[in-house]
C-alpha cells in the first residue's frame, strides 16, 4: 500500500511539471479543423500561479511573440474563448508556455474559409499567401491570409 501511495504522488507531481494545451473548436462541436466564425476555447495546464504566454507562426514563417498573458490558477489552470474572424484565415502553430515551459503539444491548425460545399469556389496560392473566394452562407467572399 505505501508503494502505490508514492508512486500516486509522484506521477501527479511529473503531470504537474508538464504543461498542457488543447484548443476545441466550441461551434462544431468534435470537429477537429476550424473555419472563419468560428468560437473556440483554449486550455492550458500546469503548475498553479505560473504566467502563460503564447508565440504564434502564421503562414510558414511570420512570427510573434505574446506578451505575459495570464497566471494558471490555484489549481494549474487557465482558459479562454474566442471566434476567429476573417483576419484568422490561414495556418497557425501556437507554442503555449507556462512557467517558461513548453506546453505540449505545440498546437498547429488551420482557419479554413466557410464556403458552402458544392458551389463554386476558386483558390490562389502564391508562395505561401493564399486567397480563396467561394460561396458562403452571407454570399460571395474572399479570404487572404496575410503576406509575409
Amino acid at each position: 500500500m505505501r508503494a502505490t501511495v508514492i508512486f500516486l504522488v509522484s506521477a501527479a507531481s511529473l503531470a504537474a511539471q508538464n504543461p498542457g494545451v488543447k484548443i476545441v473548436n466550441l461551434t462544431r462541436a468534435g470537429s477537429t479543423d476550424f473555419q472563419v466564425g468560428d468560437s473556440f476555447e483554449v486550455f492550458i495546464s500546469g503548475m498553479p500561479n505560473q504566467p502563460i504566454s503564447v508565440r504564434t507562426s502564421r503562414n510558414y514563417g511570420r512570427t510573434d511573440w505574446g506578451p505575459f498573458i495570464d497566471r494558471t490558477d490555484a489549481t494549474g489552470q487557465w482558459s479562454t474563448r474566442g471566434k476567429f474572424d476573417k483576419v484568422d484565415f490561414g495556418g497557425w502553430d501556437e507554442a503555449w508556455t507556462v512557467g517558461g515551459q513548453l506546453a505540449n503539444p505545440v498546437v498547429g491548425f488551420g482557419v479554413a474559409a466557410p464556403c458552402l460545399p458544392g458551389k463554386q469556389g476558386m483558390i490562389w496560392t502564391s508562395g505561401p499567401n493564399v486567397a480563396t473566394q467561394c460561396e458562403t452562407a452571407s454570399g460571395t467572399q474572399s479570404f487572404v491570409t496575410p503576406s509575409s
